[in-house]
């Protein structure tokens, strides 16, 4: 039992000294990052829906229906 808690001590450890070890960014690369993270998930959202107008009006001209 002792040896299970012993190697959970040492990954908390050795997880905290790499934590310190990471380079955070900065808050105006996070507001950059954020911004181009929305503005592609806005432009794939919009192909997306494009495709599927598309598709659905060739699928209902194809099969004839209403």
């Amino acid at each position: 039992m002792r040896a299970v808690i012993n190697k959970i001590k040492k990954f908390f450890s050795d997880t905290w000294s790499e934590m310190r070890r990471c380079v955070w960014p900065g808050r105006q690369e996070l507001l950059e990052s954020t911004v181009l993270v929305i503005v592609v998930i806005v432009i794939l959202a919009l192909f997306i829906m494009l495709v599927d107008t598309v598709s659905g009006k060739l699928i209902t001209s194809v099969i004839g229906g209403a």
